[in-house]
Parts: C-alpha cells; sequence; structure tokens
C-alpha cells in the first residue's frame, strides 16, 4: 500500500470536526439533503462536459438511493463526473461531512473519466485513507457513497421528493438567467400506508445559474415556497410569488440572493360572509400598468378586489384600487396588459378581457376547455 495515502485530523481540526457533528447542523435528516445535492452538481457538471468532449457517453443520469436493512448500510450512487484522488482528500466540503450525524463510518468509491477509480475509506473518527481501486467491480463512472449507520439511527425504507420552482428571470448584474426552486424530501416508512399524518421531510431550496450551469444552496424557508403552477412573474431583476394560501408575497433578489416577505392583505369584508374562512380565499399575482397586483375573491363568488405593491418591503404600501363585480360571467384571471385591461377565463372556460375603465367584457373566440375537432388530427 505504498500509493495509500492516510490523512490524519489532529487537534483543532479534531475538535472542529466532532463540534459541526453536534451543532452545526439541528436536523440530523439534511445529510440526505447534502448528498443527494452533491450527486445532483455531479451530474450537471457530467452534462456540461459532454457539450466539450464528444467522447463522454450519452448514458441516463440518474441517482439511486439503496438501503440495506440487515447490515444497517445506506448507499447514494451517481453516475456523474466522479472526483479525482485530489477531489477525494481537498473537496469533499462540509455538506459531505453531514454524514456522520448518522453514520459511523462513510466509505466513498469514485471514478472521474479520465482517471482511475479510487476509494476514500474512514478508517475512525480522526483519520481518512484515500488507495486506488483495483478490484473488479469498477464504476463506469460515478460516485457511490455508502454509510454505516449508527445503532441508534434507522435505514429510511423509500425516500420521495417534491419539487416547487419558485421563479425564473434574468440577473442583468451578471448577465445571467436564473431559476430558484425548492426540493422537499420526504421519508416514508410505510409504503403500504394511506391514511397517515404528515409526512416528516426536509426541505433544500436551489437556485440555477445558467452561465455557471450549476446549482447552489439558498436560503430560503421551506414555508415560503410556491405551492402554484400560477402566482409566480419577474420583474426588475427580482421573482415574486405567493406562499401557500396567499398569505405572504415573496421576492427574491436574483443578483445579491436576498428574500423579501410582505403579508398580503384581506380585502375581502369578512362580515359580508357566514362562516368566513380564510381557506376560502383566492388570491391571484399578477402584473398591472407595470405594478405588482393582487387580486383576490372570495370562494365561487364573482366578486374581486384589487390592490397594488406601491414599495417593496412594506406591508403597509398595498394600496387597493378596486372592486369589481358581482360579474357571473368571470371566473379567475389569467393576466393583464397595459391600459387596465385584464383577462380572465370565465366559467364557460372561454377567454375574456375586462376593461377596468369601462367595466366591459370583450369575449374572444378561445375555449380552453373544448377539445379540438377529431378533423384536426392526422392519420397514421
Amino acid at each position: 500500500m505504498a500509493n495509500d495515502e492516510i490523512l490524519v485530523l489532529e487537534g483543532e481540526m479534531r475538535k472542529e470536526l466532532s463540534l459541526m457533528r453536534k451543532t452545526f447542523y439541528s436536523n440530523k435528516e439534511i445529510f440526505l439533503c447534502e448528498l443527494i445535492n452533491n450527486a445532483s452538481s455531479a451530474l450537471d457538471k457530467i452534462q456540461f462536459e459532454r457539450f466539450t468532449k464528444k467522447s463522454i457517453s450519452n448514458d441516463e443520469l440518474v441517482i439511486r438511493l439503496i438501503p440495506h436493512k440487515v447490515n444497517k448500510t445506506l448507499s447514494i450512487i451517481d453516475n456523474g463526473i466522479g472526483m479525482t484522488k485530489t477531489n477525494l482528500l481537498d473537496d469533499l466540503g462540509v455538506g459531505f461531512y453531514s454524514a456522520y450525524l448518522v453514520a459511523h463510518k462513510v466509505i466513498i468509491t469514485s471514478k472521474h473519466n479520465d482517471h482511475y477509480q479510487y476509494i476514500w475509506d474512514s478508517q475512525s473518527s480522526s483519520s481518512f485513507t484515500s488507495i486506488e481501486d483495483i478490484n473488479d467491480q469498477q464504476l463506469l463512472r460515478g460516485t457511490k457513497i455508502t454509510l454505516f449507520l449508527e445503532d441508534d439511527q434507522d435505514v429510511p425504507y423509500y425516500i420521495d421528493k417534491l419539487i416547487s420552482y419558485n421563479g425564473f428571470g434574468y440577473d442583468c448584474a451578471r448577465d445571467d438567467y436564473k431559476v430558484i426552486r425548492t426540493i422537499y424530501y420526504f421519508e416514508v416508512t410505510d409504503l403500504d400506508e394511506d391514511n397517515h399524518g404528515e409526512w416528516d421531510f426536509v426541505a433544500l431550496s436551489e437556485i440555477y445559474s445558467l452561465r455557471s450551469n450549476s446549482w447552489r444552496k439558498v436560503e430560503i424557508d421551506a414555508d415560503l415556497s410556491c405551492q402554484s403552477l400560477n402566482n409566480k412573474l419577474y420583474l426588475d431583476g427580482m421573482c415574486h410569488w405567493l406562499t401557500d394560501y396567499g398569505k405572504c408575497l415573496v421576492s427574491f433578489d436574483l443578483s445579491n440572493k436576498v428574500c423579501y416577505t410582505i403579508p398580503t392583505p384581506l380585502d375581502i369584508p369578512e362580515e359580508m360572509y357566514d362562516d368566513f374562512s380564510i381557506y376560502l380565499v383566492n388570491k391571484y399575482l399578477f402584473l398591472l400598468n407595470g405594478s405588482i397586483a393582487l387580486m383576490s375573491k372570495y370562494g365561487d363568488t364573482t366578486i374581486f378586489y384589487i390592490s397594488i405593491l406601491v414599495e417593496l418591503g412594506k406591508k403597509e404600501t398595498w394600496t387597493k384600487l378596486f372592486t369589481i363585480g358581482p360579474i357571473p360571467p368571470l371566473s379567475f384571471p389569467i393576466g393583464a396588459r397595459n391600459m387596465g385591461n385584464i383577462l380572465f377565463q370565465t366559467v364557460d372556460g372561454e377567454l375574456a378581457w375586462f376593461d377596468l375603465s369601462t367595466n366591459l367584457i370583450d369575449k374572444l373566440d378561445v375555449n380552453v376547455d373544448r377539445a379540438p375537432p377529431a378533423t384536426s388530427f392526422a392519420s397514421v
């Protein structure tokens, strides 16, 4: 083993690792987010390499989680870019060491496309070994991380995830296009149980840069993600979206990665409705004459309340502009254009413009619910 390299953590470094295991992460389950995030980054990097190197195979990029309850191990396997010997010794990062929140030993097997396969083996809490892997079982490319779990840690039966895309926009300071998303990792301990309570989950927010073709973690509270396909927009370098039930407006600055939250107003008079419930309030976010606008209505009623945001960051700057209706044909807004025209979908599935200045409805000859005629399909 002349080519083995042993790294021993001594003194302050050993203390720092021990301190990180106890205090750096408040939630042990975050280790899985960190390791999957690392694997996802490895897939992004090999995808980028494909554009510049024709020698890289165009195989499907995957991440696999393999639990073994008898041996109390959990393996995270990806076929991303892989790591070199130098990467294994110097570039694992703090996120990787979160694995020691639940594991007493970790083994990494990694094969970079242009290098030999190496094994990184934690010998104890303070020393690690990196050696060339000469075994017959070789990875084509990628990384396998095997965690040997502590006695008090259980191997999850199943891991699922939900991705919420919060916004997309242009960062003019860096001439870059960016995407913001939140990933929820759920642990399901019984696949046959349908009537379960709330699932435990860990959330991770990320921002994607088109220029660097990479994802980076960003600090956004899990409760602030957008759970709607609509109710999100981009304006002047910032992505804006409504949280669940429209409780607040989230504004994310793409340049400095700062997140602002503003409670949304309740424009609907509660005394108008018996047994008023906040969960029956529908809120819609859109741009009106260059300003962020919020439209609210209650349940299936057709009275619409419109407010605009005058200044970002202050609740008091929501200004109520209009109350329109009741207008029975209108169901919900889709968007707006300048001069105060709002596009609605009607109750019968058609599109119609509503003019705020004249209160007139101009129906379009478009029905979004109508199936196309059979003659429009080509026969094979």
